[in-house]
């Protein structure tokens, strides 16, 4: 952090979305990870402005994990 092109996010445990959110809760990014079968996904973010980010990790267990991003 920060990052300019691409990510990489990596879970314990088996995602069920990524969901990608500005600084005022306005959701500019999903990605169903159902058909991912890694715990590790790289997104491509050269396309969101520049800014401030939250992302949502929800996993098959039920977990929920929120990251801040800055995207420069």
């Amino acid at each position: 952090n920060p990052a300019k092109d691409k990510i990489t996010i990596s879970t314990k445990a088996k995602a069920e979305s990524y969901k990608f959110f500005n600084i005022i809760g306005q959701q500019q990014l999903t990605i169903d990870a159902s058909t991912i079968s890694s715990n590790q996904i790289t997104v491509n973010v050269s396309n969101l402005p520049k800014g401030i980010y939250f992302v949502k990790v929800a996993t098959k267990d039920n977990n929920i994990f929120i990251h801040k991003l800055i995207k420069e």
